[in-house]
């Protein structure tokens, strides 16, 4: 339960962090 609603945030904050320290 915890696992699946962190996975859903966790990847969109993940991949906006990524893109914007990469930038």
């Amino acid at each position: 339960m915890i696992n699946q609603k962190n996975q859903k945030p966790q990847l969109s904050e993940g991949e906006s962090n990524s893109s914007k320290r990469r930038a």
